[in-house]
């Protein structure tokens, strides 16, 4: 070896030296921030072994920041350098460069920051050809993880969003997850995008403009991600944060209720699955398959309440409803009980089975005693809806156990809609009690009207300067049945 190479190999060496000592002074916490300017801007020009080692260096730095209590934010000032470490250098290079970046993110969204430096469009670009041609590249499973993961922090960034979203990123991402369905890493992360492009609730926080930021193909499209959930759901059902996260996107682009996704969902057998999982362990497995049922529900469609019925969910929510009113227990309740009320306002078939199964002393009770206002109210949309069966020995079951009193009971309590929704109960009774003209339910009913002092009641209401809607029901009823 000559002279020159000898003393030029002695230098680099004593480089990499040099940059474990920044390693070390930095461990200690004796640094400052020129000290990684200076690191960044050296290991541009330094040997790639020097690099590598410095960017190891630096990785492991932002790693123990990250754990810390009381996390500094000095590290921002190499998010720029990192980039291009990305886009300009080896895989092995990017790794480390977005780990680093991912953990002085993490730092930041530690001290409640958001992200510092948005990467400028071409490396977007790079990041998104990347994922695109994961396959062809045979991309390894570790540096994909954090491809991945880099992308989850990016999409947080509203500009960013919108630019990956009418990219199809949201195909590319499936098109991952069928390729690396082992992998579970791999698919979390993936599942964990995919939720954050659906998440509507998020999106619609973050937004500050009336524009959509997910745009409505998207939802339009999104049942194509359905068969893919079946088969994760099978997959990884004893994986609690997988499954977890699949029910979320599950009830999230369902929200809409179409027929098109719950059609392919009853095609492919998940929904049986789901309402198996109402009987897990896990608070949130729990909670997001009722999710996705009451999206069943909520369409207008019959058949689809019917199919739900056949699959004995009434007798699941009964239970649900009837357990003790724990506080983790409440959104549980509050979607069960927002189920029952969209039963409730189907056909009379289906208000049948509500009655036969006793519901209307389930609701009463609850309307008695709960305490969280939406399930009150889900409570007595429900019951005020039983009131539309057109069946004399139900409607003289329900007189006989109160059911005008329950109603009466609300008068001096609910306002708006949820009083006119106890008026057109009212007299949906008595419409039903005058058409029949039934001997039995003329006495339950009279005893009952009797009782409660109901015309006085009205008039007592009318004279309260209520909503007009209001008005014009207890006009209505006072007219056609007391006068």
């Amino acid at each position: 070896m000559n002279e020159e190479n000898k003393e030029k190999n002695i230098n680099e060496k004593s480089k990499i030296i040099i940059t474990a000592e920044y390693y070390n002074k930095c461990k200690g916490q004796n640094y400052i921030i020129n000290d990684f300017c200076n690191l960044s801007k050296n290991l541009r020009e330094k040997d790639p072994l020097i690099q590598l080692k410095g960017l190891v260096g630096i990785r492991k730095l932002c790693m123990e920041e990250k754990k810390k209590k009381n996390a500094k934010p000095i590290y921002n000032v190499l998010i720029r350098y990192l980039f291009d470490f990305i886009k300009d250098y080896p895989e092995e290079f990017q790794y480390e460069a977005l780990i680093c970046l991912i953990n002085i993110e993490a730092i930041n969204i530690k001290l409640n920051q958001k992200i510092k430096e948005i990467p400028k469009k071409e490396l977007i670009d790079f990041i998104f050809l990347k994922l695109k041609n994961t396959k062809n590249l045979k991309l390894g499973i570790i540096i994909l993880n954090a491809y991945l993961k880099y992308l989850k922090m990016l999409l947080s960034v509203e500009k960013i969003l919108k630019e990956m979203i009418p990219n199809t990123i949201n195909e590319i991402i499936l098109n991952i997850m069928k390729d690396y369905i082992n992998e579970p890493n791999i698919i979390k992360k993936c599942l964990k995008i995919i939720k954050k492009i659906y998440d509507q609730r998020g999106f619609q926080n973050m937004s500050t403009s009336n524009d959509l930021v997910i745009p409505n193909y998207c939802f339009q499209n999104s049942i194509d991600i359905i068969p893919l959930l079946s088969d994760i759901i099978i997959k990884y059902k004893e994986n609690i944060k997988i499954l977890t996260i699949s029910l979320i996107i599950l009830s999230d682009i369902t929200s809409d209720s179409k027929e098109n996704k719950l059609y392919k969902i009853i095609e492919l057998n998940i929904l049986p699955k789901l309402i198996e999982l109402t009987d897990n362990d896990n608070y949130d497995i729990i909670y997001y398959s009722l999710k996705t049922i009451g999206n069943f529900a909520m369409n207008e469609k019959s058949d689809f309440t019917d199919i739900l019925i056949n699959l004995n969910v009434l007798e699941i929510l009964k239970n649900i409803l009837e357990k003790e009113n724990e506080e983790k227990n409440v959104n549980i309740r509050k979607e069960s009980s927002f189920i029952i009320s969209n039963i409730a306002a189907g056909t009379q078939n289906q208000i049948s089975k509500l009655i036969e199964m006793n519901f209307y002393e389930l609701l009463h009770n609850i309307i008695i005693n709960e305490e969280e206002g939406k399930i009150k109210n889900n409570c007595l949309w429900a019951i005020y809806n039983l009131s539309c069966i057109e069946n004399e020995e139900y409607l003289e079951q329900l007189i006989k156990n109160g059911y005008l009193t329950i109603i009466m009971n609300r008068f001096n309590i609910d306002y708006g809609d949820t009083l006119a929704c106890s008026l057109e109960a009212l007299n949906n009774l008595l419409k039903y009690k005058k058409k029949v003209n039934s001997p039995a339910i003329f006495s339950s009913a009279d005893k009952e009207i009797n009782n409660l002092d109901i015309f006085n009641t009205l008039k007592n209401l009318k004279n309260k300067g209520l909503e007009p809607i209001c008005q014009d029901k207890i006009i209505f009823i006072l007219k056609n049945y007391f006068e």
